[in-house]
């Protein structure tokens, strides 16, 4: 029996979008339970062999079947046109299942599938192994008293956008055993999941998959989107015009697209204020000898991420780069405009 594997089998599909760290807003995408001698399914087909309905035993779905004949998670479309849609590509799958190890010489290439994950035995040593791009790599990372008779709780982080893929095993990022490498190349234009198989010998506890919500993205040829503000920002690099927020609806907007309140859209997420709310001024309670000095009327939170500055333009150049709570405006008359820059937090 060839190891007890979980496969993302994923396809480039022209109905389908292009859907960091998974650290932003998430939703649910697709699951399956079992529990109570029940399969609980939501916005998925669960079938063995593409025909037979699969069945719980207690709390596990019972498994000992080969790549021909095996078990297919399949999300229902619906569901996969909202993650689309509103996602931003990056894309988790968590499973509990109990892996049976088996040896790695009998690991092999499995038609369609770009991503996955086994237990594998290499010269007497267990180890977890993923799968990316037709190879199995030696995975290392998990506590050393592992206990690998148990069940395991795992996740693949697929960035469709890269595309890459990362391991996890309770929350632990995995590396690989040779060159220390923590994510791994998905074959060029994977864009898409369809659905996940599992074959071998095993359990399977559950299985479920979020998307990344998408809030901001930066315009081009291809648009990319991200889950944060900050990440757009990041990306966006020297030329933050191309920036524009992808609203609730998953829909993206105009890049450098004004609020009402004048200041551009994605900037009034990264400053953390209203697009109808202006940056009204009040004096500071800071001073500074010479000058005077104003802070921003209401306190602002930046968004995760994002360091917000303030300059002092007198209609032919802008200069300072002060904070919210003490913006520095020369004595001398004048007309002057308060221009913020927002740029993300470095690492």
């Amino acid at each position: 029996m060839k190891a007890r594997t979980i496969l993302g089998l994923i396809a480039c599909t022209s109905v389908c979008a292009t859907l960091s760290a998974f650290g932003n807003t998430n939703a649910d995408w697709f699951s399956v339970t079992a529990a109570n001698d029940t399969v609980t399914k939501t916005a998925c087909n669960v079938t063995i062999g593409n025909a037979d309905v699969a069945t719980a035993t207690g709390n596990v779905i019972e498994l000992d079947t080969d790549k021909d004949t095996p078990l297919i998670i399949k999300p229902l479309e619906a569901a996969s046109t909202t993650a689309a849609t509103k996602g931003d590509g990056v894309v988790k799958i968590t499973g509990t299942a109990v892996l049976t190890p088996s040896a790695k010489e009998d690991f092999e290439e499995t038609d369609g599938a770009k991503a996955g994950f086994a237990v594998g035995i290499d010269n007497d040593v267990t180890n977890f192994y993923g799968y990316a791009n037709g190879t199995w790599t030696k995975l290392t990372g998990q506590a050393a008293n592992y206990n690998w008779s148990g069940a395991t709780t795992f996740t693949l982080l697929l960035d469709y956008r890269v595309p890459n893929v990362s391991f996890y095993v309770n929350g632990t990022l995995l590396a690989a055993a040779e060159g220390g490498a923590t994510s791994f190349a998905l074959a060029s234009g994977t864009t898409s999941l369809t659905d996940i198989n599992a074959f071998g010998s095993g359990s399977i506890t559950s299985i479920s998959s979020q998307y990344e919500v998408a809030v901001a993205a930066v315009v081009g040829e291809p648009t990319t989107r991200y889950g944060s503000i900050a990440e757009a920002i990041d990306a966006a690099g020297n030329d933050q015009s191309k920036i524009a927020v992808v609203d609730s609806n998953g829909s993206t907007g105009t890049a450098n697209e004004l609020a009402a309140n004048g200041i551009p859209k994605w900037e009034c997420v990264a400053l953390g204020v209203a697009e109808n709310a202006s940056l009204a001024l009040a004096p500071s309670d800071k001073a500074v000898s010479g000058k005077i000095t104003l802070k921003l009327a209401e306190v602002n939170q930046p968004a995760p991420g994002v360091t917000a500055t303030f300059g002092v333009n007198d209609g032919t150049s802008t200069t300072g780069s002060y904070p919210s709570d003490c913006i520095v405006i020369p004595t001398e008359t004048g007309t002057y405009t308060i221009v913020p820059t927002v740029s993300a937090t470095a690492n």
